[in-house]
């Protein structure tokens, strides 16, 4: 599996690539180890047919807002993947777009401070809006959370995106391998460059997201 690293892309010297290692440190670094864990998994069920695309930054709506951020997106012949990791641990639910999770004193469910099945979809549907712009064809589009650590338990209903563990990584990575081939090398290719944004526009569009982003994280 063939890997580009958005964050780090640039010169750490030059503003951009400075402004890069300052999102790096904004994003949790829980994230960024769970984000390494599934790249390494991938690389070992995936050949150089596949491609994942790290730290994808997004314009943000209003000049003053911050840029939208998706850790990890795949592009494979037969996929393209929003991918969300996390390190967290506990006791969860995932019902529908509900995500849940169990009280420490009791055995009762609540919903958790962050929704991460809502963070996951969004970033499928913000993933889906800029593939829209390309006027390329590509495989629908699916948001996956991924989990980095086995110190969790999922009870899941129906969830509205894909719930991937490290214990079901193999399968699921044997199931991508045998999906039909929508697309061949040269166009998932396409996809690439469309999706790093390898234009001078998308590259300033980018510079502000994350300049926006940066300056909306606490000091």
């Amino acid at each position: 599996m063939k890997q580009v690293d958005l964050a780090s892309s640039q010169d750490a010297n030059s503003p951009f690539g400075k402004l890069q290692t300052q999102l790096q440190q904004a994003m949790k670094s829980g994230s960024a180890k769970a984000l390494d864990t599934m790249a390494e998994m991938f690389s070992k069920g995936l050949d150089n047919h596949y491609v994942l695309i790290r730290n994808l930054i997004f314009p943000a709506e209003s000049k003053k807002g911050p840029g939208f951020v998706i850790p990890a997106v795949l592009v494979g012949p037969a996929c393209l993947l929003a991918i969300n990791p996390t390190d967290a641990q506990g006791f969860f639910r995932a019902k529908e777009d509900t995500w849940l999770e169990m009280e420490k004193n009791s055995q009762s469910y609540k919903p958790a401070p962050r929704n991460l099945i809502r963070d996951t979809l969004l970033m499928g549907d913000r993933l889906d809006e800029f593939m829209q712009g390309g006027g390329m064809s590509y495989p629908e589009i699916q948001p996956v959370l991924f989990f980095g650590d086995m110190g969790i338990h999922i009870e899941s209903i129906r969830p509205v995106v894909r719930i991937l563990q490290m214990d079901a990584v193999d399968r699921y990575l044997l199931g991508l391998r045998q999906d039909e081939a929508l697309l061949d090398a040269r166009q998932v290719q396409a996809l690439v460059d469309y999706i790093t944004g390898t234009s001078k526009a998308n590259l300033e569009a980018a510079k502000e997201a994350a300049r926006a982003f940066v300056k909306s994280q606490p000091e």
